[in-house]
């Protein structure tokens, strides 16, 4: 049996704008399903973190559902 193929990532940019004091480094890379995510890579620390930002809101909140995206949001 062989291992499945890791899902193709593209790097878009670690051309970042940043301030020179910054020791961190990044990159910007997109998912196969399209979603991007922000690496950030500091060597002066030892935890790791992740975050999200969907951009959807109560405007997106279906007539009948009034709501669901604060719910979903928890």
């Amino acid at each position: 049996m062989t291992a499945p193929k890791p899902a193709p990532v593209e790097r878009v940019t670690e051309n970042l704008e940043k301030p020179l004091n910054d020791k961190r480094t990044y990159r910007v890379i997109r998912l196969s399903n399209k979603l991007e995510a922000l690496l950030v890579h500091d060597p002066e620390t030892d935890k790791a973190s992740a975050a999200l930002d969907v951009n959807v809101g109560n405007f997106s909140d279906e007539y009948d559902m009034p709501g669901m995206a604060h719910a979903v949001e928890h």
